[in-house]
């Protein structure tokens, strides 16, 4: 590259916006090659796509973090149900939920694919299915032990009618 005031060799470093001469000391502004300029879209596309992938996860998380006690919720109403009506959201959210939320998951960018954790990446179907029976299993449980403590066993007395009947005598 040569100086346009004296004509002198400038040496140029590639990424560089400026060379100086080192004869005149004047300042050259040099463009951006076309390899660069393709590079510098290709890292702000791959910034933009990165964001808007992490705010559509983000949102998702959130979706599937209300559902989980939704699902507990379910669960509770199928122990708690003498019908078959309010048994219908366990049954929901276990064959209904996990593959709607999968399916409501952000697909992963393709420049992204090779570089994200576990922890960036959405559950897949079989574990949701996994967490999500799991919840109604576990509100069904929680539900019965609940139930069964909150009656009283048959053949004993309770204390208020046993101090009655002392009382009577």
């Amino acid at each position: 590259m040569k100086c346009p005031n004296c004509s002198g060799d400038i040496k140029y470093t590639p990424g560089k916006a400026k060379a100086v001469c080192p004869y005149c000391d004047s300042q050259i502004q040099i463009s951006m090659t076309a390899e660069e300029r393709e590079f510098e879209r290709y890292t702000s596309r791959r910034a933009h796509n990165r964001d808007k992938y992490f705010k559509e996860l983000k949102t998702w998380r959130v979706i599937f973090y209300i559902s989980l006690p939704l699902a507990v919720l379910s669960g509770v109403l199928l122990s708690l149900s003498d019908s078959a009506f309010l048994g219908l959201p366990a049954i929901f959210f276990i064959f209904a939920a996990s593959p709607v939320l999968r399916l409501a998951a952000p697909d992963i960018p393709k420049d992204l694919e090779g570089e994200l954790s576990k922890k960036e990446r959405p559950l897949k179907k079989g574990a949701l299915y996994g967490i999500f029976i799991g919840l109604v299993l576990l509100g069904g449980v929680v539900t019965g032990l609940i139930k069964d403590d909150s009656k009283p066993e048959e053949g004993t007395a309770s204390s208020s009618a046993v101090s009655q009947a002392d009382t009577a005598e």
